[in-house]
């Protein structure tokens, strides 16, 4: 991904040989489609967003996922909801202690409901990604802070959350190579719900706190 900055008195880029370049993924996306849960969910009512987990456990949960590997959780061997319970017997005992180790109930309630969807629908659906499983997993201490509810997109499978503070709804959707999407409407003064979309890439597992920034748009 190139991106052009123009200045009128300093250029802010630096061609040093000692810089390497990041290498993103690329730049093409898929279009999004807000999920049909917004009226579902916009009732509920969540608690202020917190962050009271320990930094050092946060920590300790990005290096665990840095080093596991996305092939793990394969459905195409077991199903979803297999290879997540497989997923959670093998943490440590520290995660599945932690305060938010009920989000995986959660999660797994989500992938439950889904799949009966799927089975028993008349709708075409894709199966859930294990790729982006894999990638919402980074984030799911910041989403249990949240409250978030956790949903699986019927057109791409991709796993997503929605978080709901009063009228304020934010849509997070984890993209098989790793990508967030995201889009966030609130109340206007006419009726109306001004609305953002955008689209954010963390790369490392260590980074996943980053995700703090995109979740507090919706308790501003």
């Amino acid at each position: 991904m190139k991106t052009d900055i123009k200045t009128t008195a300093h250029s802010f880029i630096m061609d040093s040989p000692n810089i390497k370049k990041k290498v993103f993924s690329a730049p093409a996306k898929s279009q999004f489609f807000f999920t049909n849960l917004t009226q579902k969910y916009k009732s509920n009512s969540f608690e202020p967003f917190k962050f009271n987990e320990s930094e050092i456990l946060l920590d300790d949960w990005s290096v665990y996922m840095d080093q596991f590997s996305a092939p793990s959780l394969s459905f195409v061997k077991y199903s979803a909801t297999h290879a997540l319970n497989e997923f959670i017997k093998a943490l440590p005992k520290k995660f599945k202690t932690s305060h938010w180790s009920w989000y995986f109930s959660d999660l797994l309630k989500t992938i439950d409901g889904y799949m009966r969807e799927l089975h028993e629908g008349d709708r075409p659906m894709s199966l859930p990604s294990g790729e982006s499983l894999n990638y919402f997993l980074r984030y799911l201490p910041h989403f249990a802070d949240s409250k978030g509810k956790s949903y699986i997109d019927r057109s791409t499978g991709c796993f997503g959350v929605l978080v709901c503070k009063n009228f304020n709804i934010l849509d997070i959707q984890v993209r098989k190579d790793s990508d967030l999407i995201f889009s966030y409407a609130t109340p206007g003064t006419q009726k109306n719900f001004p609305s953002f979309t955008g689209e954010a890439t963390i790369i490392d597992s260590s980074d996943a706190k980053q995700i703090r920034k995109i979740l507090r748009i919706a308790f501003d």
